[in-house]
């Protein structure tokens, strides 16, 4: 059993929307719950919530000082950098604009109607269901508590699920028998390691915009504590910001999707 711990960045009016989160066996977690209950109560925070953080335009990060905030980074890259968390992040990331226009065209309209937050999501799962290896034959995903993902977001997942259990050969390592995939989705409050998926999903989506604003990536935030030198594997992104790539990827994902409703989203059968 394995654990994947998924969280978004972005919303409808900004130039970039991010899916991204971590895998690892439940032990990975469980070590990360514990030395972050330590950093919330050393903080006196129920949950931690990155924007917010940046921002300090909201309570309490708006009271706290200059040495406050920064003790709290360094602590949570000493958390970030533990050798017994989490082993793998990963995601993925679209250019609204670039995903609008390949979705306007009679093609790829209804395929597209879920928009480019299930593009990513659909990216995130798609390395987590075919790409996992040994042990991993069952994998629990937990999403942040969004009601208008919640049902496409399963659906994604059981078509991922059954195309592994048809054609065993697109995983990456072999599998002993079919990988059972099962999303969940719920408050950061209560899946503490969702906390975890959002610092992610916030760096990525604050490294791509400035990105696309000055041609440079810059200094990763905090997530800079998992792309030294000793950590470079820990973590990939993909990010999708052309018309030709988006519509390569998607194909090459579903080369039999179709349309099931002309009034709902697309569905993948």
């Amino acid at each position: 059993m394995v654990r994947a711990y998924l969280d978004a960045s972005g919303q409808k009016t900004d130039p970039v929307i991010v899916v991204a989160g971590f895998l690892g066996f439940p032990g990975h977690f469980e070590r990360f719950e514990k030395l972050w209950d330590v950093f919330l109560k050393e903080f006196e925070l129920d949950h931690f919530h990155a924007a917010e953080f940046w921002a300090r335009k909201s309570r309490p990060y708006c009271n706290w000082s200059e040495a406050q905030h920064a003790k709290a980074q360094e602590d949570i890259c000493r958390i970030l950098s533990d050798a017994g968390g989490p082993p793998y992040g990963v995601g993925a990331a679209v250019g609204v604009s670039a995903f609008n226009k390949w979705r306007e065209t009679p093609d790829n309209y209804h395929l597209g109607r879920g928009g480019p937050y299930y593009f990513c999501l659909d990216e995130v799962l798609n390395t987590l269901v075919y790409a996992t290896g040994p042990g991993a034959e069952n994998i629990m995903i937990y999403c942040d508590q969004e009601k208008e993902h919640e049902l496409l977001g399963a659906d994604i997942a059981r078509w991922h699920e059954a195309r592994l259990k048809r054609t065993p050969s697109l995983a990456t390592n072999p599998l002993d028998r079919p990988r059972d995939v099962t999303v969940i989705y719920g408050p950061k409050r209560q899946f503490i390691p969702l906390q975890l998926a959002d610092i992610l999903a916030n760096d990525t989506f604050k490294m791509i915009i400035r990105f696309l604003k000055s041609g440079r990536m810059g200094e990763p935030f905090f997530t800079r504590c998992l792309t030294s030198s000793k950590n470079a594997d820990r973590v990939t992104t993909y990010f999708y910001n052309s018309v030709g790539i988006i519509d390569a990827l998607y194909k090459s994902r579903h080369p039999n999707a179709k349309i099931v409703s002309q009034k709902g989203p697309a569905g993948l059968r």
